[in-house]
């Protein structure tokens, strides 16, 4: 899932999500931090129901979002019990021999890094917040911990998942690092009972064909009271599709189930079928502000429009993300591939390494051998390749590896993101940062107290290391093309100031202290 995605779906159901239902979904029970390589993720099954993953995925989001892993899971929960996504390079003995699932990371897991746990673009559970990366290397909990180095277990009396932090940090307690004693199992109160009524969508995502004339959206209700129940029904805001033009909807309209009814409740939202030549459009309808006291659960429906004006388009293939970090102390890299519009037939696309452009030296810092990717037939999940990574003990700064997508079958194209650059950060002591001549200005330089940093693009973060490569200071969310600078308390010598731009460029420049 990229950025993109992620964003708009946290976006589209979080305000109307306020509180899930207890004990109906999947959440986070544990999150499990150790030394290395033992890193793993626990989801608790507090329904009745055996619960089949299809369909769900956890979601990685690095350092403030600058990448995202996507893992789809597999398998069965049973009713009260746990699921193990363990870091495929765990000891056996702490974590690897009850892993139900493993995954290969594509970044360093730490504590700074927000998980979320999706089941078909539902967003159910959130463990840190997304978008952020806290200054402290992790995030605060009530209990006094934090989530940078430590394992957390969900305190026995939360029943369902939480996508606001605010109050998702009192909901963990905090153990020591290397604390496995709690993976494979979790505590949990007994489930509160319900009796409100609840009211849901039956769907959270449907498609219809432009050509089919209209789309059924249903309701339903459960612990019916005996009084009328009502929920308005809303069209979401940053929808693709046109009301009035793609379909009609009379917003905002009330849906009213009758006293003591069950019954399913259905709005009929005609389709337009019009003649323009359009891409896959969609619109997001909403219940809110129920009566009664009712709960609300499935809170959205999303409604895909196919177009029958013209024929369907062809795949297309691209890598996740254009550039990405390796760090040299990884033994790989986990390179992601997408595809658009899957068809019935298997699509494969080479993935080939672009010598013109690596400068890291192949079979001694790296290892990758060209290779062919196949999306199934049918399917849109992303398929992963690795790099093998060098730690090696030279003093070389940081080297670039170049991959290029090449050759696709099946009609298909290639999307924007042709190539991937991924930069190895090299991990060696005294290695020195890779200056960029020219990138941006340091007035005066050298400095004695205060500097004025500028660039021709916005400055994100400013970043100062010591020729050992140690991070000395951090200026984070500037959206500046300048920011004046105090390093009166740095000492005497010489430094590597490191800016990342708006569109995530990196540029160096040394400079003297005195």
């Amino acid at each position: 899932m990229n950025k993109f995605i992620l964003t708009a779906a946290l976006a589209l159901v979080s305000p109307f999500l306020l509180a899930q239902i207890p004990c109906s979904k999947l959440f986070i029970s544990e999150y499990i931090e150790g030394s290395n390589n033992n890193k793993a993720i626990e989801i608790y099954n507090p329904t009745n129901l055996s619960v089949d993953l299809t369909g769900y995925k956890i979601l990685i989001s690095y350092n403030g979002g600058s990448s995202t892993q996507s893992t789809d899971l597999t398998g069965v929960i049973i009713p009260g019990s746990t699921f193990l996504l363990v870091h495929n390079a765990a000891d056996s003995a702490a974590l690897g021999s009850i892993a139900n699932q493993t995954y290969t990371p594509s970044a360093w897991f730490n504590g700074d890094d927000a998980i979320v746990l999706f089941n078909n673009g539902d967003t159910l559970d959130i463990l840190g917040k997304v978008g952020e990366q806290p200054s402290s290397g992790g995030w605060d909990l009530s209990d006094g911990g934090n989530t940078k180095d430590h394992s957390l277990v969900r305190k026995p009396g939360v029943h369902t998942g939480q996508k606001n932090w605010a109050l998702g940090q009192d909901e963990w307690i905090s153990f020591p690092q290397n604390t496995f004693t709690n993976a494979g199992s979790h505590s949990m109160d007994p489930c509160p009972v319900i009796t409100e009524p609840i009211i849901s969508f039956v769907n959270i995502k449907q498609t219809v064909a432009e050509i089919d004339g209209d789309v059924n959206i249903k309701v339903t209700i459960q612990n019916p009271s005996a009084n009328p129940t009502a929920v308005t029904m809303n069209l979401l805001p940053g929808s693709s599709a046109t009301e009035g033009a793609d379909f009609t909807f009379p917003a905002p309209l009330v849906v009213t189930f009758p006293g003591g009814s069950s019954d399913t409740q259905t709005v009929t939202i005609p389709i337009i079928n019009d003649a323009d030549i359009e891409s896959l459009e969609f619109f997001v309808l909403s219940i809110s502000d129920a009566t009664n006291n009712a709960l609300i659960n499935l809170s959205t429906d999303s409604i895909f429009i196919l177009d029958d004006d013209i024929a369907i388009d062809p795949p297309s293939v691209f890598f996740l993300f254009s550039q990405q970090d390796c760090q040299e102390g990884t033994s790989s890299c986990a390179v992601q591939l997408e595809i658009f519009g899957p068809n019935a037939n298997p699509t494969s696309v080479n993935v080939n390494l672009l010598l013109a452009q690596t400068t890291a030296t192949p079979g001694t810092d790296f290892t990758f051998t060209n290779t062919t990717v196949t999306f199934p037939g049918g399917s849109s999940s992303s398929q992963l390749i690795d790099v093998g990574i060098t730690n090696d003990n030279d003093v070389e700064g940081n080297e670039t590896i170049a991959l290029i997508l090449a050759n696709p079958t099946n009609n298909a194209t290639i999307g924007t993101n042709n190539k991937n650059i991924l930069s190895i950060i090299d991990n060696d002591p005294n290695s020195i940062l890779p200056v960029t001549a020219g990138a941006f200005t340091i007035i005066p330089n050298p400095v004695k107290q205060n500097t004025l940093i500028a660039s021709a693009e916005y400055l994100k973060t400013i970043r100062v290391f010591n020729t050992l490569g140690q991070l000395e200071r951090s200026m984070d969310e500037l959206n500046s093309t300048s920011y004046y600078a105090d390093f009166s308390s740095l000492l005497t010598g010489i430094y590597i100031v490191e800016i990342t731009t708006n569109h995530n460029q990196v540029m160096r420049h040394r400079m003297i202290k005195l």
